[in-house]
């Protein structure tokens, strides 16, 4: 069995190859040529994260496929990453186990690369400027698809609540990308006048207004998974 460690993946699987394979995906789901049931959730005592099981099954590709993965908030304050990961990947003729991946890595990837497929055919083809709210991993991967999908995007406004944290991100992904990056100081600057808003935040609550937002602009929102929260409002 093949055994794959973060350092390993990140050599062999960039986001251009992720939002390849996420689009075809999605073509597969969309024929119904993709087994994919619900998720299994558990809450641990304390309720200060959760852990999930999923499962996957594309036959063209002839692998069964399982992820485990565990968020816990609280993580970054003991220095430790928000999401941890492994799949497993099951040969579908043998039932033989295959490969064993971390996955915190791939799941970063892969959900940065759904915002990518999705601004590929939903956002106008000519977006120039993206308002970014978020400087964590998910935000950094979202922007990272961008840059591969939107070939005029060439302006960025990043905000999150610290200021360290927003003028950090802008520095690096300005390097990074080759695109201007700039922090500012409000959420509102922040989407004023984009083309394309993607929201990669933990909040609770909306964190923009949906009146903030020109007409017809693309909005990706990470979000959360919870029922009572969320990110965006209803007018967005």
């Amino acid at each position: 069995m093949l055994l794959l460690s973060r350092r390993d993946l990140e050599g062999l699987v960039g986001m251009g190859e992720a939002i390849r394979v996420v689009e075809e995906v999605f073509r597969l789901y969309g024929l119904g040529e993709v087994v994919m049931p619900q998720r299994t959730v558990l809450s641990p005592k304390g309720g200060k994260g959760w852990f999930a099981i999923m499962p996957a099954y594309a036959e063209a590709w002839g692998v069964l496929t399982v992820k485990a993965i565990a968020s816990y908030p609280e993580n970054p304050s003991r220095g430790l990453p928000t999401i941890n990961a492994l799949t497993l990947h099951v040969d579908d003729e043998t039932g033989i186990p295959l490969a064993l991946m971390e996955a915190g890595y791939l799941t970063a990837l892969r959900t940065g690369a759904v915002g990518g497929v999705a601004a590929k055919y939903l956002a106008r083809p000519e977006t120039e400027t993206v308002g970014l709210l978020g400087s964590g991993e998910q935000a950094w991967r979202q922007l990272e698809a961008l840059t591969h999908v939107l070939p005029n995007m060439g302006y960025v406004k990043v905000y999150s609540p610290t200021p360290q944290h927003r003028e950090a991100f802008a520095g690096r992904a300005s390097e990074a990308f080759k695109v201007r990056v700039e922090a500012v100081g409000s959420a509102r600057e922040a989407v004023k006048g984009c083309d394309l808003v993607v929201a990669a935040t933990s909040a609770w609550e909306p964190v923009f207004q949906g009146l903030w937002l020109r007409e017809g602009v693309h909005v990706t929102s990470v979000g959360t998974h919870h029922p009572d929260r969320r990110e965006i409002d209803g007018e967005t």
